[in-house]
């Protein structure tokens, strides 16, 4: 068997190779790939604030179980849930207020209720003088099963001033949607704030304009897909807006359309694959700042925010909470402070 190459198509390669080739690498590195932003509450765990999970550590030492290790492993997941209690209760609301400290606005909310818990990794130390189990769980904060969804059918039940408004319901029964070919996403770069002003993490952020409008808030998003995604994805990159742009997110394609050249029935069954994985179309924009007592609400400029509603005129992208945003890593933790009503639960 035996291949024709066109002299034609060889240029052509060629030519796209070179351009591509001469590009800066990170145009051809896709948003989805950037690291999850980890927000450190050593020692009792942390959050990934892209995929949603929270993480609790805990030990369990043998010598204080009857020498029993099973019964140290035991004391150690009792130990992992509790960090995980501790550190979902320095979980920023917003702006304002934590989860461990709305109580102070005459609400109890029963933190152990509204967790799932499973065991991420357990392992027992030797090398220590005394040997111990740690054990890592991890809770979720996205999903049915996941915090905000629980946290947002306790709040919805409660009779307290906030949040003043909450999420839209959907009404079943409607049209069904229509498919979407391409996904839209606003990808919000904030990672050349100074450590003073650093975007911090919350389940419930804003994004407002120098005039005092918000443009993305809670009662803007569609409650299930609230559940779903979270209101945003926080990841980490120290590459700039402008290092981004549509040559990575369509570099796939590329590849395909030079395969095709050479190999159109494997280019058509390509093709047939991308239908059934939608294409993301992202929508660059700047942070000017961070705003609020906790530095959790975005600020972007007036024109950006015009520029987003003319490119996003029904505003799927924020009812359907498709937001990224891109920021440094953090430089420490903050310790989350669980309240003593809450400790002693059993």
């Amino acid at each position: 068997m035996s291949i024709t190459i066109k002299p034609r198509n060889v240029f052509i390669v060629c030519f796209l190779c070179s351009v591509f080739l001469a590009a800066p690498a990170s145009f051809a590195e896709s948003i989805d790939n950037l690291g999850p932003y980890i927000e450190s509450h050593h020692p009792n765990g942390r959050i990934d604030w892209k995929n949603g999970l929270v993480y609790g550590v805990g030990k369990g030492y043998p010598d204080t179980n009857g020498g029993s290790k099973n019964k140290a492993l035991r004391a150690a997941k009792v130990t992992a849930l509790q960090s995980i209690l501790k550190v979902v209760s320095g979980v920023r609301l917003d702006d304002r207020r934590t989860l461990g400290n709305i109580q102070q606005e005459g609400v109890t909310i029963h933190l152990k209720a509204l967790i799932r818990y499973e065991v991420f990794e357990s392992r027992f130390v030797e090398e220590d003088q005394r040997p111990y189990f740690e054990v890592t769980c991890r809770a979720p904060i996205k999903g049915i099963e996941g915090l905000t969804a629980k946290l947002l059918d306790t709040l919805r039940s409660q009779t307290l001033p906030w949040p003043q408004s909450f999420p839209v319901q959907e009404i079943g029964g409607g049209k069904p949607e229509v498919e979407e070919e391409v996904e839209k996403w606003l990808v919000l770069f904030a990672n050349d704030q100074p450590d003073r002003s650093r975007v911090q993490p919350a389940l419930f952020p804003q994004v407002v304009t120098p005039k005092g409008n918000s443009i993305y808030d809670l009662k803007m998003v569609n409650e299930s897909d609230l559940k779903k995604r979270g209101m945003m994805q926080y990841v980490v990159s120290d590459k700039r807006k402008d290092e981004f742009g549509s040559i990575g997110t369509n570099f796939d394609r590329f590849l395909a359309g030079v395969k095709s050249l050479f190999s159109p029935k494997a280019a058509f069954a390509d093709e047939k694959k991308k239908k059934r994985k939608k294409r993301k179309r992202y929508i660059i924009k700047s942070v000017q700042e961070a705003e609020g007592l906790m530095k959790t609400n975005l600020l972007i400029s007036e024109k950006d925010a015009r520029e987003l509603k003319n490119e996003d005129p029904s505003g799927q992208i924020l009812k359907k909470c498709r937001v990224i945003v891109v920021v440094n890593s953090p430089i420490g933790g903050i310790e989350g402070a669980l309240h003593r009503y809450m400790a002693s639960m059993d």
